[in-house]
């Protein structure tokens, strides 16, 4: 998404951090991979690589590569990429909810990507809650948050008491972040009170 882009944009610019952006998967080849310490799957979706860049993809996260994914890169049950959703993200995104208002409660607030946000955050934009084939935390995953279920209506897409929605994992020596949380532009920007 663009809001998010420009999220990322002003956060690098923020840090001091080398920033290129691209929509061209011919990048992803062990002689440019190599360039990166960061790859950010922005709201990607769909079938977006070939064989051999997907497979310079899995050499590069193995061997150190960080990948952050945001909302709808959380693995499109259309992907016929099982590397994608079952070990990158680690489950596999099912559906969403309707666009709504809830509440995301910080279970990690030791982590530095908590760092300075409260125990619970309430949302004041709606956004839609995805829910996972399988349960991240236990697939293994590090929890950072939580959908709270009684603070919106889940339908169909309900989890139960436990539904993660950002955490981190490790595959190889490649370090993993993924946040369910984003489809409206205003998320990138919307302060947690």
């Amino acid at each position: 998404s663009p809001a998010a882009l420009e999220a990322m944009f002003r956060l690098a610019q923020k840090r001091g951090w080398p920033y290129y952006t691209t929509e061209n998967a011919a990048i992803f080849n062990d002689e440019q991979l190599k360039e990166f310490k960061l790859v950010v799957w922005n709201n990607t979706s769909g079938n977006t690589h070939l064989d051999d860049q997907r497979a310079a993809y899995i050499r590069w996260t193995e061997n150190g590569g960080a990948f952050v994914g945001l909302h709808g890169a959380g693995g499109d049950p259309s992907y016929d990429w099982a590397w994608y959703p079952d070990t990158l993200i680690g489950v596999q995104f099912t559906h969403h909810s309707s666009r709504q208002l809830g509440t995301v409660h910080f279970e990690d607030r030791s982590s530095p990507i908590t760092r300075g946000l409260p125990e619970n955050w309430a949302r004041t934009v709606p956004d839609e809650w995805y829910s996972f084939k399988d349960n991240p935390r236990a697939k293994g995953m590090h929890i950072i948050a939580t959908a709270d279920e009684s603070t919106y209506d889940p339908g169909t897409t309900s989890m139960g008491a436990d539904h993660p929605i950002v955490w981190t994992h490790c595959v190889g020596k490649g370090r993993v972040f993924y946040s369910a949380i984003g489809h409206p532009a205003e998320a990138y920007t919307q302060e947690p009170l």
